[in-house]
């Protein structure tokens, strides 16, 4: 049986921008409809019969079923106060669950329509059979680099050599120049390739590639509520998910659709501003591993401790917080598996306990642990707390400062981000250059005078101008060897 399908139904029939595809429908799907009263949208009807030619078929992914909430002058009359109502499904099953209840109940009346669209295969189209498979494998083995590496040399395409570049910046071993060359490739392949690669454009902001594949995204939440089978999709390695601001009519939304239709439980990062917190998120951070809240004050970390979730989190970032020393050890300690930790704030002062286990850290204060990787601190730092840390691969800071950093020891620093005085800068590269694979001195004052000096005194990169951009977007894991900034992010709109 053949279906009519439309999909993006505005909110009112004279402002509807409808799209007609057609599409097959299996029994299940075929029965369910039948029970339901003719349902009628302009000259379209939905029930096995067509009284308008489709454009060309171009199935779009997923499951919708479009109700109708207005209660007169259906299906002969034009409704006087429509008001249409689309409910999208990640699996079919759970659509004809809630198709049945709605016909049964007459809580709507009428069901416009059920969307029942091919699904999108979750590799490229132009893809051949060999190169899908492969695709395959790295979907079932996502923290397995092999599988990326043999698909990358399959495709042979300059989509497989970005996979090969970001699979090599995740790993230690690299040289500097080695590292350099890989870094300018990735940042010129996503200025140009980043767009059709994400396959995002339409519905993300931005989104960060790691190891080759889309696996963070901003995204707006009417995207996720309407939209979500597309998004996952287009990126099925996508698990960290950045919501933009929006009222909490959104946030309920975006929960009510989550537990709805069963995509939840693939989220494993997640990043909000604290004032969205609230009882309706009951239940949903067990299965989180990366927690990004901005603008956190004492009751938000109350409320996380209490829910007692957080015991699989592994990374926690609390940008601009308002959290006292008591409340943020609370909540380190309730999160006991914690590599990440985000908590650079002014007024925090040394007392904050920061675990061993932490490999990353951005702070203004407390303990620093022995074998932290990465760090960006906020303040001076005294030379002593750095001294000899051979673990220390990546030191930020650019909002901070360290006594006489130029006469440390720090044997595998690898990454250094400074804002200081010309000559402060020139004794730095001096100490550190023929170790370091990206040495950023964006927003020094007259920098731009010695570029050429600290171009040939530096083994990797050297970045020079103004830094705009902004955080990373949260990720889900944790990788000891990837860069800490230049990480493969894209903005798409």
């Amino acid at each position: 049986m053949t279906y009519l399908i439309a999909y993006d139904v505005a909110t009112s029939y004279s402002g509807a921008q409808l799209e007609f595809r057609r599409a097959d429908t299996d029994d299940g799907i075929a029965r369910t409809f039948a029970t339901a009263e003719r349902a009628w949208f302009g000259d379209v009807f939905f029930d096995g019969t067509q009284r308008a030619e489709p454009l060309p078929p171009r199935f779009e992914p997923g499951y919708a079923l479009v109700l109708d909430r207005s209660t007169r002058g259906r299906p002969r009359a034009f409704p006087r106060d429509p008001h249409v109502v689309v409910h999208e499904y990640f699996e079919a099953s759970a659509l004809l669950v809630d198709a049945q209840r709605y016909v049964a109940s007459g809580a709507f009346a009428s069901v416009i329509g059920l969307r029942v669209g091919q699904r999108k295969p979750t590799s490229d189209l132009a893809w051949d059979a060999e190169t899908r498979a492969l695709h395959a494998e790295i979907l079932a083995h996502r923290g397995d680099d092999d599988p990326r590496l043999v698909f990358a040399d399959a495709l042979g395409t300059r989509r497989g050599s970005f996979v090969i570049v970001q699979c090599d910046l995740s790993r230690d071993g690299l040289t500097p120049s080695e590292s350099r060359a890989r870094r300018r490739a990735q940042r010129e392949m996503l200025a140009k390739h980043g767009k059709p690669w994400s396959r995002l454009d339409g519905l993300a902001r931005a989104c960060r590639f790691r190891r080759g594949f889309v696996e963070a995204a901003r995204l707006a939440r009417d995207v996720l509520v309407d939209h979500h089978a597309r998004v996952f999709d287009a990126a099925p390695l996508l698990d960290s998910i950045t919501l933009d601001d929006g009222p909490p009519a959104y946030t309920r939304g975006f929960l009510d659709a989550a537990a709805r239709d069963g995509w939840w439980p693939r989220v494993r990062g997640l990043s909000l501003r604290a004032d969205q917190l609230g009882d309706q998120l009951a239940g949903m951070f067990a299965g989180l591993r990366a927690l990004e809240l901005a603008n956190a004050r004492p009751e938000h970390a109350h409320f996380l401790v209490a829910s007692g979730e957080l015991g699989n989190l592994e990374t926690l970032r609390l940008p601009h917080h308002d959290l006292g020393a008591d409340a943020l050890e609370a909540l380190i300690r309730a999160a006991p598996e914690l590599r990440v930790l985000a908590i650079a704030a002014a007024g925090i002062g040394h007392r904050v306990r920061v675990p061993e286990s932490v490999r990353e850290l951005a702070t203004s204060g407390g303990d620093i642990p022995a074998g932290v990787e990465k760090l960006a601190y906020l303040g001076l730092i005294p030379g002593a707390s750095l001294d000899g840390r051979a673990a220390l691969g990546s030191l930020d800071l650019r909002d901070g400062w360290c006594s006489a950093l130029h006469e440390l020891a720090l044997p595998g620093l690898r990454e250094l981000r400074v804002v200081a005085s010309v000559d402060e800068v020139r004794a730095v590269a001096k100490r550190f250059g023929g170790q370091l694979e990206l040495l950023d001195v964006r927003d020094c004052d007259g920098i731009e005078t010695v570029a050429d000096e600290l171009r040939d005194i530096v083994a990797g990169d050297v970045w020079f101008g103004t830094d705009e951009s902004r955080a990373p977007l949260l990720v889900s894991t944790y990788l000891p060897g990837e860069p800490m900034w230049d990480v493969g992010s894209a903005l798409l709109g």
